[in-house]
């Protein structure tokens, strides 16, 4: 079943989550390679490399629009672990809140959960204010200390 559009407003905001569309997965590249600090994997990704990735989990991502239909983030999943950015000019917004939000209420068939860098303060706020669980702590394979948080 196609979830439908979410729309999230807040005083002078309003969101629009739609699923990611072919001409959308070229944002997602840029954001997630200029938000690679984030990211366990923090190499640059290639359009092949991520034609290939959407190609395999696009059904599973989302972008999230403003109101002068500006893409302002992006989330997604793989194997039941989430991902998502939101570009600096948009930050501070709750826009990646209202993501987590939608995406557990009406985009997922699948138990959700998220490892985060433990340095990660802005996406470990997010998933606090979005209700999410702390849970186990742990080491990528990188030796970067994690959280999960589950929902």
């Amino acid at each position: 079943m196609e979830p439908r559009s979410f729309i999230y407003r807040k005083r002078y905001m309003e969101l629009i989550i739609t699923r990611a569309k072919p001409d959308d997965w070229e944002f997602i590249r840029e954001l997630r390679n200029s938000s690679s600090s984030g990211f366990f994997s923090q190499e640059e990704i290639s359009q092949q490399q991520h034609a290939g990735f959407m190609e395999k989990y696009g059904r599973k991502y989302f972008v999230a629009y403003n109101r002068k239909e500006q893409r302002v983030g992006f989330i997604g999943e793989v194997e039941g672990d989430i991902r998502f950015a939101v570009p600096v000019a948009f930050r501070g917004h709750n826009i990646a809140v209202s993501m987590l939000n939608f995406f557990e209420g009406e985009a997922s068939d699948t138990v959700l959960s998220a490892k985060v860098k433990s340095t990660n303060y802005a996406s470990i706020k997010t998933f606090l204010k979005a209700g999410w669980v702390k849970g186990s702590v742990g080491k990528w394979v990188t030796n970067e200390e994690y959280i999960t948080f589950e929902k």
